[in-house]
């Protein structure tokens, strides 16, 4: 299973709809490398944060002497203050710059825009993506038949007694 696949199948889990087996048959995918992998990049960008706020006039102390000329001698570098906007570190490779096509908080924004519907005035519901539409009235048509199975076993239950 490949590393971006992974990642995938980690953002389109949900914790609260997934059945212990699938949640397991998620972890079990995650290979030792990939979560070393996961962990240094987190670690790194934390030290970018640290550095892009130096940068921005906050107090800053790295430990790891030359860490800052890894990335200040790249290509795509071009300035602590950008750091999260207009370029970021590779998934596979946190010590690589890569170019970013959106800010962090532009992303965050279209994730939100992605998943979460938004309610007009007058209670029209309006799905931004017709994906997301399915699966919220797939799961409202799930939940239903569920209610429905549970209603029917109480009457069944009353009666038989």
């Amino acid at each position: 299973m490949s590393q971006e696949k992974l990642e995938q199948d980690i953002e389109d889990l949900e914790l609260h709809d997934k059945s212990e087996s699938e949640i397991e048959k998620v972890i079990s995918g995650l290979s030792v490398e990939g979560m070393e992998i996961r962990k240094a990049r987190k670690t790194v960008r934390y030290q970018l944060y640290r550095l892009k706020g130096e940068a921005e006039g906050r107090c800053c102390n790295l430990s790891e002497e030359g860490f800052k000329e890894k990335f200040e001698d790249q290509r795509l570098f071009d300035g602590w203050r950008n750091f999260s906007v207009s370029w970021d570190v590779a998934i596979n490779d946190p010590y690589r710059i890569v170019h970013r096509t959106l800010s962090v908080q532009d992303e965050w924004e279209d994730i939100i825009r992605a998943k979460f519907p938004s309610i007009e005035p007058g209670g029209k519901i309006n799905y931004p993506d017709i994906n997301v539409r399915k699966k919220v009235e797939a799961e409202a048509e799930l939940q239903n038949k569920t209610k429905k199975k549970k209603v029917s076993k109480k009457k069944s239950k009353k009666k038989t007694k």
